[in-house]
């Protein structure tokens, strides 16, 4: 017993120097991104969060995911020298932009501490470890032509979600694209309007949660793709209320409060409704799991 204590000791002690080591190489670009993750880029904030839920998650499942250990070191090489292949390409090649080197740059970095875990841990505790260690995925900073897509499909399909919402509410509205005229009051659904930051940190939630709450890898992926129809319900959701508020009621609720802070009312609306959509989608697998147990009885 003593033994095993000690042999999972020294693996801890070398993932933990591999670790800060490889924090020590990218310092300067991890820097880069907290600051950017409190700067007024939407959809950086939620990188620093990332991590840290995934050292959780491995830290509640560390009885299963450390059960059976052992060294992998040529597959944790090859990993590092993929990620210094990528690291130097970086260097070499000129990108788009910053982001898109800052992206490349984290990607190197997340297959580092991957490579670390499997060199250290091996190839079947990194398999039990896989949504921790992939969701570090999300540490990497999307491209800038892959946010502005995404931007733009959330801008677009919020647009439509308050245009359905004006006609259900009866309100008499103008459209012209992005644009909504009401009487005395034009409002504009611009790429701030998208909600990304709250989009991103409600897929984060449906990948937790499911992969903690929900048995059935195909409800699974039901959870998360529909985070997309939430996030365009929510910020259609808040469009409607403002404007109608800013029409009948006062113009200041365009630049007020409400306005500015209370995207985060909205977000719970739609946590809520995440949420119980986890828990039918449960409810449904268990009676069909019932259903099924009984038929063949």
């Amino acid at each position: 017993m003593e033994t095993s204590v000690n042999r999972a000791g020294v693996r801890h002690a070398w993932f933990g120097v591999m670790f800060v080591a490889a924090v020590a190489v990218y310092f300067a670009p991890l820097t880069t991104l907290g600051r950017l993750s409190f700067s007024p880029h939407e959809h950086y904030s939620h990188t620093l969060l990332v991590p840290f839920i995934s050292a959780y998650l491995v830290f509640i499942n560390r009885e299963m995911i450390f059960s059976s250990t052992d060294w992998s070191v040529p597959a944790g090489i090859a990993g590092f020298a993929v990620a210094g292949i990528g690291w130097f390409a970086g260097r070499k090649f000129t990108l788009e932009s910053q982001d898109d080197a800052l992206a490349l740059t984290m990607a190197t970095f997340v297959l580092v501490c991957v490579s670390a875990f499997v060199l250290c841990y091996g190839r079947r505790a990194a398999a039990r470890a896989l949504f921790p260690l992939c969701l570090l995925v999300l540490m990497v900073p999307l491209p800038t032509h892959v946010v502005d897509n995404i931007v733009y499909l959330l801008q677009s399909g919020s647009t439509e979600v308050a245009h359905a919402g004006f006609r259900l509410f009866d309100v008499p509205v103008y459209r012209d694209g992005f644009s909504f005229s009401l009487p005395g009051v034009t409002v504009v659904v611009a790429e701030e309007c998208s909600g990304i930051r709250s989009s991103m940190a409600l897929l984060i939630t449906a990948l937790v949660g499911g992969y903690l709450f929900v048995q059935s890898d195909v409800n699974r992926w039901i959870l998360c793709l529909s985070v997309i129809p939430l996030a365009m319900l929510k910020n259609g959701l808040r469009i409607v209320t403002l404007t109608i508020l800013a029409a009948y009621v006062n113009p200041s609720f365009l630049t007020g409060r409400l306005h500015r802070q209370g995207g985060f009312v909205f977000f719970l609306i739609a946590l809520a409704l995440l949420f119980l959509e986890m828990r039918w989608l449960e409810r449904y697998r268990a009676r069909r799991s019932g259903a099924a147990v009984a038929a063949a009885n």
